[in-house]
């Protein structure tokens, strides 16, 4: 398509300016107490789009002055000693995580990271997806843990985590990830995480990722076709496996359950499954096995 990558460059001081105020969504610098520590706010932005959209989303909810003056003092400990642009904005992006209030909407944004980079996740199985993994509480109603689930991706958007939309061909709602929010919550969650989503990978036995301290994998959407007979990972943490998407995958070997006692997610959404091994049954802490879309 003859694509070429154009870079964003920091912004004019009246551009940054209106945009800090849009996202706002009221003007800060015309109220007495709030304008000194605003306009000590937006200069910590450094004129980057992202990190300015990122920190007024943070600063939106903050109303009194106490609050701003709090906020501020965090942001210049995040930030302090960072001159590399890219770098200043992931510390920036950490910053807005780390001022989220509630645990769940942290956890919310690690599980949407597990993704491949720019992918559109559909907002009602995401939400099936995080009630599975026990980030949603279980209710007295589905309707109720789905309105609780709606609400938090609404905090997040509104935070400017992540990004709502709808696909115009089916009015499908999704959610999708800034690739520099995605390495952001990726740098948290690391070693913990291992995230190999959509890189066109035939191996899933790559020696060295399969760390003993892993607690969540994800190779979906990739073009894994077998698990060689003499795979064991030895993680015994892992709670999490994610192979959707990989569909040419027809078999999974008893071997590959071995060492995975705390396993409480499996994924196997979207592949060529025939059956399953006896040792699926043997998982004690198994709470979700995933088989949607498996043409047998």
């Amino acid at each position: 398509m003859s694509c070429k990558e154009i870079k964003m460059e920091q912004l004019l001081k009246e551009e940054a300016r209106k945009l800090f105020l849009s996202k706002m969504g009221r003007d800060v610098f015309n109220i007495p107490d709030l304008k000194p520590i605003a306009e000590e706010v937006l200069k910590r932005c450094a004129q980057l789009p992202l990190a300015i959209v990122m920190i007024a989303g943070s600063f939106k909810s903050l109303f009194h002055d106490f609050e701003w003056r709090n906020a501020l003092e965090e942001l210049r400990k995040s930030v302090k000693g960072y001159n590399n642009m890219e770098e200043q904005v992931l510390k920036t992006l950490k910053f807005s995580y780390e001022r989220l209030k509630e645990e769940k909407l942290k956890q919310c944004l690690l599980h949407c990271a597990l993704y491949p980079e720019d992918f559109h996740i559909n907002k009602r199985e995401l939400i099936e997806h995080l009630i599975d993994e026990g980030i949603i509480a279980r209710m007295k109603s589905k309707e109720t843990e789905f309105d609780n689930g709606y609400s938090v991706l609404e905090k997040l958007e509104n935070a400017c985590l992540l990004e709502g939309g709808i696909k115009y061909y089916d009015e499908e709602k999704f959610v999708k990830m800034h690739d520099l929010v995605r390495d952001m919550v990726l740098q948290v969650a690391s070693p913990e995480f291992m995230v190999e989503g959509h890189l066109g990978l035939e191996d899933f036995s790559a020696e060295g990722k399969w760390r003993e301290n892993l607690v969540k994998a994800s190779l979906m959407y990739n073009k894994i076709s077998r698990i060689p007979s003499n795979v064991s990972p030895m993680c015994p943490n892992l709670s999490t496996l994610l192979l959707q998407g990989n569909q040419s995958l027809k078999n999974v070997l008893d071997s590959l359950f071995e060492h995975l006692h705390r396993l409480k997610v499996l994924d196997l959404s979207d592949t060529a499954i025939e059956s399953l091994p006896n040792s699926v049954f043997s998982l004690e802490n198994l709470a979700t096995l995933r088989l949607k879309g498996v043409k047998t």
